[in-house]
C-alpha cells in the first residue's frame, strides 16, 4: 500500500540523515606498514615499519595510517589516540589486524578498508569526556570477527559525540556489533552493514544499540538504514520476570529513521525484539523481519516509552514468522500505517497501547494466530480509562485484521474512537 501523505517526509528525512554525512579531514603526517617493512624504519612508503603497534605509537599527535597487505598481530595492545587519525588498509580482505585491544579515541578518527580478528574486549572505542566534543568518525568497508564487542563507547563519555558514520562493514561471531551509548549523541548514521551470527548463549546480544534511556533526552538525528542482520540469539533465561535483552536494532532519543533494514533469525525470548526504539518523531519504515520472535513486553518491532515517545510513524514493514509473540506493539501518539504482519502462530498481530493518546491503524493487513489481530487498549493495567491530554482520538480504518483463533479486531477503555471500512475473519478474508 502506498502512503502518500508520509512519502515527502520519509523522502526528506532521508536525505537530511545522507547530507550530514562528511568523511574527517585526512591528517597530513602519514606512517606506512608493511609486512616487509622493519620497525627500525621511519615509516616513510619507501622505508615502512613492520608493526601497527609501531605506527599507533609514532601517530600520538595525529597523522594517517596506511597498512599494506598481510596478517598483523598487535597482541592485544590497547591504545588512546587524542588527535585527528586515519587508519586505513589494503581492503578488509588483504589486511587483518590480529587480537586487538581497545582502540580509544577522543578526536576524530577514519578507519576503512581493514580486517579486525579476534579481541577480548572492545575494539573500537569512541570516548567523550565532559566538555570534549568528539565531531567526526568515519569507520567504512571493514571487518569485525570473532570479538566480543566491535564499537561501542562503554559507559564512560559525557561529552559530545557528533558526525558518526559507520557503513559497509561486516559484522561476525560478535556479541556485540554497534552500541553508541553514553554522551550527547547526534548526526549517527549506520548505513548498509551486514550483521551475521551475533549473540551470546548466557547473555545479551544486539547488533546496533543507539542511545540509552539515561542519554534519550540528548540523542537524535540517527538514521539507521539498509542494514542486513541475520541469526541473532541469547539467552531465554528468565529472573524476577526479565530476561537477557536480545535485539537487531535498539535506537532512543529524537528524529530517528530506521528504514529499509532486513532482520531476519533472532530467537524467541523475553525482552527480545527485532526493532525497538523508544523515541520522538522518528520512524520506522519498509523494514523486514522475518523469522523472529518476542517474549512478554514485546513485539517484533516494538516503539514504546509512554508519553515521551510521541508523534512517531510505523509504515511499511513486513512482519512474517511461524515464531510466537506479537507482530508490531507501540504506544499511543503513532500512526501505523500500510504494514503487512503474518504470524500464524503469533499473540496480537498489531497491539497499540494509547495511554490516553490519539493513535491512527490504518491500511494494515495482519493476519495471526490468536489474541486478537488487531488490539488497541486505551485503558491501564486495571482497566482504568485514561484522561487524554490533547484533542483526537484513536482511528482504526481500513484494515484487514484475521485472527484464526481469536479476535480479529479488538478494542477496549478508549474515550473516542472511528472504526471503520476494516474488513475481518477468523481464517478467511470473509467481513464479520
Amino acid at each position: 500500500m502506498s502512503i502518500d501523505w508520509t512519502h515527502q517526509w520519509l523522502v526528506g528525512l532521508t536525505a537530511m540523515c545522507l547530507a550530514m554525512l562528511a568523511t574527517p579531514a585526512a591528517p597530513q603526517q602519514s606512517f606506512y606498514v608493511s609486512a616487509d617493512g622493519s620497525d627500525d624504519n621511519p615509516g616513510t612508503e619507501q622505508e615502512p615499519l613492520r608493526t601497527v603497534a609501531a605506527a599507533l605509537q609514532a601517530v600520538a599527535d595525529g597523522g594517517a595510517i596506511e597498512v599494506g597487505p598481510g596478517h598483523f598481530d598487535l597482541e592485544g595492545l590497547s591504545v588512546d589516540l587524542s588527535a585527528p587519525t586515519s587508519i586505513s588498509g589494503a581492503g578488509r580482505d588483504a589486511t587483518t589486524l590480529l587480537d586487538p585491544g581497545t582502540i580509544r579515541f577522543t578526536d576524530s578518527l577514519t578507519v576503512r578498508d581493514l580486517t579486525f580478528s579476534g579481541g577480548e574486549g572492545i575494539v573500537l572505542k569512541p570516548d567523550s569526556p565532559e566538555g570534549n566534543v568528539l565531531d567526526g568518525v568515519m569507520i567504512e568497508r571493514c571487518r569485525f570477527e570473532d570479538c566480543i564487542t566491535a564499537i561501542s563507547t562503554h559507559k564512560d563519555p559525557v561529552g559530545v559525540i557528533t558526525n558518526v558514520t559507520i557503513r559497509d562493514c561486516r559484522f561476525e561471531r560478535v556479541r556485540t556489533g554497534i552500541a553508541i551509548i553514553y554522551g550527547e549523541i547526534s548526526c549517527v548514521h549506520v548505513l548498509s552493514n551486514t550483521f551475521q551470527d551475533i549473540g551470546h548463549e548466557e547473555g545479551g546480544a544486539s547488533c546496533v544499540v543507539i542511545g540509552s534511556n539515561a542519554t534519550r533526552e540528548t540523542t537524535r538525528d540517527v538514521a539507521v538504514q539498509g542494514n542486513l542482520m541475520d541469526t541473532i540469539f541469547g539467552s531465554t533465561e528468565v529472573i524476577d520476570g526479565a530476561g537477557h535483552e536480545v535485539h537487531g536494532i535498539l535506537a532512543y532519543g529524537t528524529d530517528l529513521a530506521i528504514i529499509g533494514n532486513t532482520v531476519r533469525n533472532l530467537n524467541t525470548g523475553q525482552d527480545h525484539e527485532a526493532i525497538y526504539m523508544k523515541a520522538r518523531h522518528s520512524v520506522i519504515a519498509n523494514n523486514l523481519v522475518v523469522n523472529c520472535g518476542s517474549g512478554a513486553g514485546g513485539g517484533d518491532i516494538s516503539s514504546k516509552g509512554g508519553e515521551t515517545s510521541m508523534g512517531n510513524v510505523i509504515c511499511g514493514n513486513t512482519v512474517r514468522s511461524d515464531e510466537p509473540g506479537r507482530g508490531i506493539f507501540v504506544n499511543g501518539g503513532t500512526v501505523v500505517a500500510g504494514n503487512w504482519v503474518k504470524k500464524p502462530n503469533g499473540f496480537n498481530g498489531i497491539d497499540v497501547y494509547p495511554l490516553g493518546w490519539p493513535a491512527t491503524i490504518t491500511g494494515n493487513h495482519v493476519e495471526t494466530g490468536f489474541g486478537a489481530a488487531i488490539y488497541v487498549n486505551g485503558g491501564d493495567g486495571g482497566g482504568r480509562p485514561y484522561e487524554w491530554p490533547e484533542e483526537g482520538s484513536v482511528v482504526v480504518t481500513d484494515n484487514i485484521a484475521i485472527c484464526h483463533d481469536g479476535i480479529p479486531l479488538k478494542l477496549r477503555y478508549l474515550a473516542d474512537s472511528i472504526v471503520s471500512g476494516n474488513e475481518t475473519g477468523n481464517g478467511s478474508p470473509e467481513q464479520e
